[in-house]
Parts: structure tokens; sequence; C-alpha cells
């Protein structure tokens, strides 16, 4: 006859599998998303010590409530402090131990989390091709989140990481296009910005960057809560300005680079120097050598000796995060055996048939669920790079004026041109390939040199498309074709 104790565990190992089963919703809500907004708050002043400590206690909290994927998220925000820092031996070790956590879980959120944070230490460490596969697996997982807040700032940040990526990799139009996504889920300075950034290094079509930069400080005149992100948002219209030769305007945007960053605590150290750079060129090129010799002094000062002491702090508080972590991997460890051993014993108790049968038939379940995952996975991914190359070779179609161009085009935007001849059924071939190449943010004066035409004759033919789309003559024809599906 089997002890009552025997029976009642079994019972209440049951019990519990069902209610965490059952949980996992509301451990999202009651514990990643509050989690993730007090992280994404201190990250924004750069706070590295007082974000190891949330952490941290936010780690105690799920291993008490022995909620895996909480640990798993901990680990991947102290990753994100370590790419800041440079600690790329260390974020790997906490990403990989969140990616083994998370290796049977359904968590989107999380999920996203850690292949975002993949695709930048890819980035980092200029493995691209492989950021890009990290970054398409963020944007698989984030697409199957439920509409809400967090959704849209995961997604913004995932197109705007595969931006970069992409203008890294030197794929630049579609990396324009993601960089315009972003700014469509969220607008934000740094994607304003980002754009602007774009246009002067690419493109070099200073008119579009002169609107971005414009639209990013009428931007920043509306926030007022301090982020460590303006620092680069400040570098790159510093960056427009001395590209203009508008030096003194140049001057007040890198020193407000400072200045945020002092605001921010901010530890990215290895910026600064940057901008000291830029500054005693600035110098340099208004004839003020005292203060070019003394910014070159800070430059190469920071280039040697940039272990500063809020960074040493801040790595020394890292280590013992860390070093927690093992301590308690280990008592954790011990811990399993003891459970291992119970759970042997149960089962020789029940009956080893019937646990057999159990776990085939949850292997089983759990194997077709993996399977159907995986050919989830891979049909996104391949539509994310079809949907690269496509676009690619449409953008070399129009600008080589191709005449299979509109064909082509319609074959990757289906909608676009049934959208249009709804609004004007008499649109003719030449206008819907105008409108095609505004859908494709093609400027005035790279549409007149694709097309053999006079600039002066693109801006009418622009003009005549507003009147033949009923459109205000202050409309801004990229968002009006960019919203047209």
């Amino acid at each position: 006859m089997i002890n009552n104790k025997v029976v009642h565990a079994v019972l209440g190992f049951f019990i519990l599998f069902s209610c965490n089963s059952s949980s996992s919703e509301e451990q999202s809500q009651t514990f990643d998303i509050p989690l993730l907004e007090k992280n994404e708050e201190l990250r924004r002043t750069s706070d590295h010590i007082s974000i190891t400590r949330l952490n941290k206690d936010y780690l105690e909290i799920a291993r008490k409530n022995n909620y895996s994927e909480g640990k798993a998220l901990c680990y991947i925000n102290m990753a994100n402090v370590n790419l800041s820092m440079g600690n790329y031996k260390n974020a790997q070790l906490l990403l990989k131990k969140a990616e083994f956590i998370l290796s049977t879980s359904d968590n989107n959120i999380i999920k996203t989390r850690l292949y975002q944070d993949y695709a930048l230490l890819s980035s980092m460490l200029r493995f691209y091709e492989h950021g890009l596969e990290y970054n398409a697996k963020a944007m698989y997982y984030v697409k199957k989140i439920k509409p809400s807040k967090v959704k849209n700032f995961l997604l913004a940040r995932t197109y705007y990481d595969r931006g970069d990526l992409l203008n890294e990799n030197k794929q630049h139009d579609s990396a324009l296009v993601y960089l315009h996504k972003a700014l469509q889920v969220k607008n934000k300075p740094l994607y304003e910005s980002a754009i602007a950034k774009h246009h002067m290094r690419y493109t070099h079509n200073m008119d579009s960057a002169s609107i971005y930069i414009q639209r990013t400080q009428d931007l920043l005149k509306t926030r007022s809560k301090k982020n460590a992100q303006y620092t680069f948002v400040y570098y790159t219209i510093g960056n427009y300005y001395d590209t203009l030769g508008e030096y003194p305007k140049a001057e007040a945007a890198y020193k407000k680079v400072l200045s945020v960053g002092a605001e921010t605590n901010d530890s990215y150290y290895f910026f600064n120097q940057y901008v000291y750079k830029a500054l005693a060129n600035i110098y340099k090129k208004t004839g003020r050598a005292e203060e070019e010799h003394r910014y070159l002094h800070l430059y190469i000062a920071a280039k040697e000796d940039i272990d500063d002491q809020q960074h040493e702090v801040a790595n020394l508080t890292v280590k013992n995060f860390i070093s927690g972590i093992t301590e308690g991997e280990n008592e954790r460890q011990k811990n399993y055996l003891v459970y291992i051993a119970v759970f042997i014993s149960l089962i020789i108790a029940i009956g080893i048939y019937i646990y057999k049968k159990i776990q085939a038939l949850k292997h089983r379940k759990e194997l077709l669920a993996n399977e159907k995952e995986s050919l989830k996975y891979e049909t996104e991914l391949l539509k994310t790079k079809v949907y690269d190359k496509s676009f690619d070779e449409v953008i070399d179609l129009a600008k080589r004026n191709d005449s299979t161009f509109l064909t082509r085009f319609r074959e990757v935007y289906p909608g676009f041109i049934n959208k249009l001849l709804e609004i004007n059924p008499d649109l003719e071939n030449s206008e819907l390939i105008l409108c095609a190449m505004l859908k494709l943010n093609f400027s005035s004066k790279e549409i007149s040199n694709y097309l053999f035409i006079q600039h002066k004759s693109a801006q009418q033919k622009k003009s005549r498309i507003r009147k033949r789309l009923n459109l205000p003559s202050d409309a801004d024809l990229y968002l009006f074709f960019g919203d047209l599906n």
C-alpha cells in the first residue's frame, strides 16, 4: 500500500505544475512589464548601479516564486548593462543563461528582448550578418505579442536596430525603410536624428537632413525628462551644423552632449572622446587655439584613461551581481539533486510504466509544438529576406529607369497602385511611376536624375500629383505615400 505522504507529495507536484502553467499571463503583467518599464527608465539615465540593484531585487522575487522566465529577463537586463560598458564576455555569459531558460518558453516579450541584445552584441563585435539574423528572430517574436504599449516600444526598437545593422552592412536603401518604420511606430528624437544622420552620411541629401534635424529639435523642446540617448541625438545635430559651417551652433550642440551625459550619469565613457575631438576641430576651424589644445588634451586623456571612478564602481557592482548568480546556481544545483532523488522515488512508487507513457506523450507533444514553431519562424524569416531582396531590386530598376520598374513595383507592393487608382482612375503610367518613386523615398533631385528631367520639372510633377490626388498643397507626399498600402 502506498504511503499517504507519497500520495500527498504527488498530488502537490501536479497541482503546482497546473498552477504554474495557468499563471504565466499574470506573471507577465505583474513581473515582466513592470520590470521592463523600471529598467528602461533607469537605462535612460545610464544609472548602472541602480539598474543592478533593481534586477538583483527582481531576481530574488523570481527565485522565490520559481519564475524561470523572470530570472531570464533579469539576466538579459544585466547583459545590456555589460554591453554598454564593453564587458562583452559577461554579456554573452548572461545571454546564454537566459537563452537556456527560454528554450522551452513561449514568453514572446522576453524572447524579443533576448534576441534584441544578441543582435546588439553582434553589432558591437562587427558581425553584422549574425546581427541581422538575431534581429530577424526578434522581429518574429515581437510580432506575436498582443497589441500594447510594450509591443510598440519593442517593435520600434527592433525596426531601428535593423536599420542600423543594414547601414553597417552597406544595405543603405533598405536601412532607410526600417528607420522610417521605427519612426512611424514611435516618434522619438533618436529615430528622427537617425534618419537625418542617414541622409548626411549615405544619401548626401542635406535638404532631407535639414527637415529631420528640425523635427528632432522640435521634439526635444517637448521632452523634459533626462535621457542618456539624447547624447547621440545632440551629437548628430552638432555634426549637421559642422557640415554646414555653422560652427557656433555645432559647438553648442556638442557641449549639450557633455551636459546631458553629466546630468544622466552617462557611463558611455567611450563616447566623450569623440565629442572632445569634434570640439577641438571646431576650435581649430575658428582659430581658437587655446580651446583647441584644451579639448585635444581632454580627447587624449579620455582615450588613454576610459576606466574612470564611476565605471569602476559600476563594474564592481555588476561583478558582485554575477558572483551572486554563480553562488545561487551552485545552491540550486544541490537542491536539484535532492529534488531529483525524491522525484525518482515518487515515480517508482507510482509505477515506472505510467511515468514512461506520460513522458512519451508529453515529449511527442513538445516535438510537434517545436516543429510547428520552427516552421513559423522559418517562414517569417524567409518573408523578411525576400522583402529586403525585392526592395533592393525595385530600387535598382528605378535608378536605371528600367521599363519593367512599374511592373516589378506592382508585384512587391500589390495594393499600392490599386489604392491610387481608387482615388483617381485616370492616372497615367508616368504619374504612377512618379508615385512609386515617392513611395520609395526618392528625393526630387534623385527623381530628376533617374528620369532624365530637370529638377524643376520633377517639382512640377509632384505639384501635379497633389492636384490629381486632391491633396492640399502643404501635404507631405512622402508621409502620404508611406502610409498608403
